[in-house]
């Protein structure tokens, strides 16, 4: 249950992360790990 939880989590950050990325593509800014 807990590591299922933190699988989710996990991948969640990394959405969000590749979704920064994508957004700053869109807007010609070169990638950028916040």
């Amino acid at each position: 249950m807990r590591a299922k939880k933190l699988a989710g989590l996990e991948l969640a950050t990394v959405t969000a992360e590749e979704s920064k990325r994508l957004v700053a593509a869109v807007n010609g800014e070169p990638a950028q790990d916040v």
